[in-house]
């Protein structure tokens, strides 16, 4: 038909009509794709907008990265269920084709044994990358052997594409590839439990679908005599950090020891770089944590009095650029300094006070840096506080949204204009299931 119109004298005419209708045709489809997915059944809709983000926040690895942001809305993997929030509505649904609640998704997975497209079942990360949302599935979570999942999002197909070590099952995604900590068990006659851990990266190239060599990782030999416990990942530009911590039973008259070492590498020449944080009791300074921004380096710290240590503490942190320290805030101990990939915000390190016979919550703030000074963009009184009756943790969007998460992710909540919002709470669930066995 294109080449008739091109061969007729008014093709000119014709062509412009054809070009007109084309743009409408594609303008018409561009709407769609910024609609919202609608609550009732969110996969069917298949123009979901899901650009890949810029950074890759690094709030979302304090939730072994349960959370996998795109423009429009959050893709959240929580107690093995894949949900949507949709940013502009606020509404949150379990992402699938039909209209199921989380409620009765774990009742059909528990009770009736029946598989499910928005089930995945292990409590791992999740990562959003050119069009596609990945994830992990255990085959030996003992030996440390998982499958590769690549998910659709707009038909929820699922694709195993191939096999990775993990520890955890938590992983951090730098450009095209997967990276993930694992370790092997070697016999050492002198060392004095008789083994040691050597600690691996192990690579997965999302392009090429397929493992790639794993990377040995260097660490001191207490570390190694030490079972790690699960790290924390950030990933900057082309680097990746991640926290590695152990505690280990010493005959000091504290009884025990605690270190936390802050690993960098980077991908682009396959150095390593290693930074204490925290060796206790030794220290009464202790970096609580760190993370980079715009190439400078920030650490969030904890000071203990030396003479009392059963006295007041202060948190707060420190701009290192040049090895110059700057801004330095006080701040209540139970807090850290942390980044969403954009700006700088102050946060409890666990929302969550344990009593005898329940657990209870009081007032909290949440600060953003602002001009250098810290701004109050959260104030939950008591009452609302009251809300929360399990732990819970705190992350924020890259827009600044800001959320409460159990860090199993059988919780999540949103805090909107001082208000604490329940998106999902699956405890209840749980008890009920477990009760009717």
């Amino acid at each position: 038909m294109i080449t008739k119109i091109l061969q007729s004298k008014k093709s000119k005419y014709y062509l412009l009509i054809s070009v007109l209708l084309i743009l409408m045709i594609l303008l018409s489809s561009c709407n769609k794709k910024e609609s919202s997915p609608p609550e009732e059944s969110v996969a069917e809709n298949e123009n979901i907008k899901t650009s890949l983000p810029t950074i890759d926040n690094p709030f979302y690895y304090n939730l072994y990265h349960h959370i996998a942001e795109t423009d429009n809305g959050y893709f959240i993997m929580c107690s093995g269920i894949l949900h949507y929030l949709d940013k502009e509505t606020g509404k949150v649904v379990v992402f699938s084709n039909d209209s199921i609640q989380g409620e009765d998704l774990l009742k059909k997975v528990y009770q009736d044994g029946e598989a499910h497209e928005a089930y995945f079942g292990d409590n791992v990360s999740i990562h959003y990358y050119d069009n596609y949302l990945y994830t992990l599935e255990s085959v030996d979570s003992l030996k440390g052997d998982w499958q590769v999942i690549k998910v659709d999002p707009a038909t929820l197909q699922r694709q195993r594409i191939g096999s990775i070590k993990s520890m955890y099952g938590d992983f951090a995604l730098a450009g095209d590839k997967i990276y993930t900590l694992y370790a092997e068990v070697a016999n050492d006659e002198e060392s004095v439990k008789g083994y040691v851990y050597d600690y691996f990266l192990a690579v997965y190239n999302l392009e090429a679908e397929q493992s790639e060599e794993a990377i040995p990782v260097p660490v001191s030999e207490d570390f190694r005599e030490n079972q790690i416990t699960a790290p924390r990942y950030d990933v900057s530009d082309n680097m990746i950090h991640f926290n590695l911590n152990y505690s280990a039973e010493t005959d000091t008259d504290i009884g025990f020891v605690e270190k936390t070492i802050y690993v960098s590498y980077d991908a682009s020449n396959g150095e390593f770089s290693f930074k204490t944080l925290l060796e206790y009791p030794k220290d009464n300074e202790k970096i609580r944590n760190l993370f980079e921004l715009d190439g400078v380096q920030y650490y969030s710290c904890l000071s203990l009095p030396p003479d009392d240590m059963s006295g007041d503490m202060e948190a707060w942190y420190v701009k290192k650029d040049k090895e110059e320290v700057s801004n330095k805030y006080s701040l209540p101990a139970n807090y850290y300094i942390e980044t969403n990939g954009k700006d700088i915000y102050a946060i409890p390190a666990v929302l969550g006070l344990s009593t005898p016979d329940r657990f209870s919550q009081v007032a909290f703030k949440i600060y953003k840096v602002v001009d250098n000074e810290l701004k109050v963009i959260a104030d939950i009184s008591d009452e609302e506080a009251a809300v929360i009756q399990i732990p819970m943790e705190v992350c924020i969007g890259t827009n600044g949204d800001i959320f409460l998460m159990m860090p199993n992710g059988d919780a999540f909540y949103q805090i909107i204009d001082n208000q604490i919002v329940v998106k999902f709470d699956y405890l209840d669930v749980y008890e009920n299931l477990f009760a009717e066995e």
